[in-house]
């Protein structure tokens, strides 16, 4: 990336490199380059956003193949979706939109409207223990795309989309601390009730 930025004569020759010849940066949503001190930063007009709807699936039968799609597959519009994860072919999304309404390092929270329903790419990491909710309380199915990305199935309409980090380890780590935090003040209660007891006995 330093080469080939360091030799362009022009901010146009940048930004063509920084759309074609940074798709990983550009998935992810970097919208911004630091080089280093000699130069500005570069804006990356080619980010995706925080997330999009795809016309298309490009099915991949082992996670080399999975890989080798990636360079061939728009990713604009398509999502490269491995063997272990069933996703049903997207319709068209012309007259869809997804939007990022809230962000917590827990908990994102989208507006979407697709009227014939729609998979998602998200500019975020697929990790296990995220939940994706309706505002029904409807459960939404999450899957890997692009071999790291979060992505989901998204039924017809306009909804609002919540994802949340929410592991059963996680829910359990919680329980325990609470369950700590109270067996804590219980004991100080107690102390404290000992403690004025035996002063008003002396």
């Amino acid at each position: 990336l330093y080469d080939r930025v360091s030799k362009a004569e022009t901010m146009d020759e940048v930004s063509d490199y920084m759309a074609s010849g940074t798709p990983v940066l550009n998935l992810l949503n970097t919208r911004y380059v630091i080089l280093d001190g000699k130069y500005p930063p570069l804006g990356n007009y080619a980010a995706a956003g925080n997330a999009w709807l795809v016309d298309g699936i490009r099915r991949a039968a082992t996670p080399d193949q999975e890989l080798s799609l990636l360079a061939s597959a728009d990713l604009g519009s398509e999502a490269v979706v491995g063997a272990d994860f069933s996703v049903p072919e997207p319709a068209a999304p012309e007259d869809g939109s997804i939007v990022l309404e809230t962000y917590s390092p827990n908990e994102l929270v989208y507006n979407y409207d697709a009227p014939e329903g729609a998979v998602a790419v998200f500019s975020e990491i697929y990790y296990p223990g995220w939940t994706a909710t309706l505002e029904d309380g409807r459960s939404v199915p999450l899957f890997r795309a692009d071999w790291t990305l979060r992505g989901a199935v998204l039924p017809g309409g306009e909804h609002r989309l919540t994802l949340r980090f929410a592991p059963s380890s996680y829910r359990s780590g919680v329980a325990l601390s609470r369950a700590s935090s109270a067996l804590l003040l219980i004991l100080l209660l107690a102390a404290a009730g000992l403690f004025v007891y035996n002063t008003k006995r002396i």
